[in-house]
């Protein structure tokens, strides 16, 4: 192995697929609710993760919750573009407009 080798493994980033692989792997309740979406459709897909989440929020369930939240977070510096572009579009964004109690949360 040269160093340009060195390079391509470290820039090479986790893609849909893979993605969507680790996160069955840790949440396997979603995995129904993801098969419903075709494989090329990451952002139906995210808003789904979002709408769990939000269920976490909605019940109280802190520790569902940080879970969700962290696997995000692990993952964020190791995705490409494109679910970089729906983990902001549709995962964020379905986060910053949830209400419980008629109350955004903050």
């Amino acid at each position: 192995m040269n160093g340009n080798d060195l390079i391509k493994l470290e820039t090479k980033k986790m893609n849909s697929e893979e993605y969507f692989i680790h996160l069955t792997n840790e949440f396997p309740d979603l995995k129904n609710r993801l098969i419903e979406w075709e494989s090329d459709m990451i952002f139906f897909k995210m808003e789904t993760f979002a709408d769990y989440t939000i269920d976490q929020i909605k019940s109280g369930n802190k520790q569902k919750l940080n879970k969700c939240l962290e696997f995000q977070e692990s993952k964020i510096d190791f995705i490409d573009s494109l679910l970089l572009n729906a983990m902001t579009v549709s995962y964020c964004e379905a986060l910053l407009l949830v209400k419980v109690d008629n109350k955004w949360i903050s």
